[in-house]
């Protein structure tokens, strides 16, 4: 580092600096400098790879040769310019303490972290000061990412296996007979998380009585395969293991469990290069010196899948069923304050539809003039502020513009006397007799 560049590092918001893929890193660079400094940029680089490399040696002595396997995957390669500009003309940062905040989001489809001797997923975040006809200044940061390899409910992880084998023995002569083992092999699931117990069950039938059961082994064992261009390396590993030992009656059942450790997912998905694989590895060792038995079961090593959230109950013992989602409720002219200054001994027609009013709607649905002003476009009531359905009649409140209390015993009169509300006083009909002295007058 030169001289007048006192600090240069990366410090990201997260201190444990783990993310999930699709994730932002926040985060800042930090320089301190004891004189001014030209440069062109400033820049970081965001960058997520997988690499492979093994060599395999053949021959001895003078002849011995080595082969170089690599093989390289790239998920992400990004700048971000944060002072200057990358190709432009040198600028000069002054001296002092300096610090330029970021932020980048990360692919959604990328695979998690993984770190072997052979090959390796890694991500990190490389800070740059590009210094023309001069050596860079650069500091590294490294992160981790978690994908979830989600164990899905509908997928087979949640299929269990239940497996049956028989084992015929025979003395050293084929043709003499030592009976036979029914073995049962049994677990409730095949899709597992990180700290689960793989409960296993061996249920042993024996149909012998010279050949006996001594030893149940079982084992948790995790298969890798590194993948160059031209072969692939596996190799596998023994992650858990337990075991149980006789006596046996010539009926039981054996349960053994592995407990899951902190190990990466199966299959380490987005990434072509390496695969990982669990298995459950099941020996019987029988005694004399019979063939042990031995089964192995593909197994997977994920995450749970994310719970949805449900729909909040509400403590309406009304309401026990499911409805659509609710809105806000739509203004209605009979919750208009002039209401309150409606006759209750009249019986009005309904008011139109707001927005469906014309010439003869108006004419039949008259307009009262009052002394107040109120409004005759929009609601003066905020939507925004309308209680929900499934808050009605529980002390729900709110704010809203209160409601208007005209004075007592004041009359309103019609504008529109044509109104149908101005009916003309009730005439009965002319009686017979007035009607037959009209005619005789006549």
């Amino acid at each position: 580092m030169s001289s007048t560049l006192k600090t240069f590092e990366i410090k990201l918001g997260n201190p444990t600096a783990a993310y999930g893929s699709g994730a932002i890193i926040t985060g800042q660079v930090i320089i301190d400098l004891i004189t001014a400094k030209s440069m062109r940029a400033l820049k970081l680089r965001f960058k997520g790879r997988c690499k492979i490399y093994w060599e395999v040696r053949s021959g001895n002595g003078k002849t011995v040769q080595t082969t170089r396997f690599r093989g390289e995957e790239e998920y992400f390669h990004s700048d971000l310019c944060l002072f200057g500009s990358t190709g432009g003309d040198t600028i000069e940062m002054l001296a002092g303490h300096h610090v330029f905040p970021f932020n980048y989001a990360l692919p959604r489809n990328i695979p998690n972290s993984y770190k072997h001797s052979i090959g390796s997923v890694e991500y990190s975040i490389k800070a740059i000061i590009d210094r023309p006809w001069k050596f860079d200044h650069e500091t590294t940061k490294a992160f981790t990412v978690e994908t979830p390899f989600e164990l899905n409910p509908e997928s087979r992880s949640l299929i269990g296996i239940n497996d049956e084998v028989k084992e015929d023995y025979c003395c050293i002569i084929p043709c003499i007979s030592r009976g036979s083992l029914l073995y049962n092999f049994r677990l409730p699931t095949i899709g597992y998380t990180r700290g689960d117990v793989i409960q296993l069950t061996v249920n042993i039938t024996s149909q012998s009585d010279s050949v006996g059961v001594n030893k149940v082994i079982a084992k948790l064992l995790q298969r890798l395969d590194f993948h160059a261009s031209s072969k692939t390396n596996s190799e596998t590993n023994v992650i858990e293991q337990n075991s149980y030992s006789g006596p046996f009656a010539k009926q039981c059942s054996v349960k053994i469990g592995l407990r899951v450790p902190s190990i990466p997912s199966s299959k380490l998905q987005y990434c072509n290069l390496i695969d990982i694989s669990y298995a459950i590895h099941i020996e019987i060792q029988v005694s004399r010196f019979h063939c042990n038995t031995q089964k192995y079961y593909d197994i997977l090593i994920g995450t749970k899948p994310a719970v949805m959230m449900t729909t909040q109950q509400v403590d309406n013992p009304v309401s026990h069923f499911e409805t659509s989602p609710t809105v806000p409720i739509e203004y209605s002219p009979l919750a208009d304050p002039t209401s309150a200054f409606l006759n209750p001994d009249i019986s009005y027609p309904m008011p139109s539809p707001i927005g469906l009013q014309n010439e003869e709607t108006s004419a039949l649905y008259p307009q009262f003039s009052t002394p107040y002003s109120i409004e005759s476009g929009p609601s003066q009531y905020s939507r925004a502020a309308a209680p929900y359905l499934h808050q009605l009649g529980r002390g729900f409140t709110h704010q809203s513009t209160p409601i208007f209390q005209p004075p007592q015993n004041m009359e309103f009169t019609p504008s529109n006397h044509m109104s149908p509300f101005n009916y003309p006083p009730e005439q009965l009909p002319p009686s017979y007799d007035s009607v037959i002295a009209s005619d005789h007058k006549q």
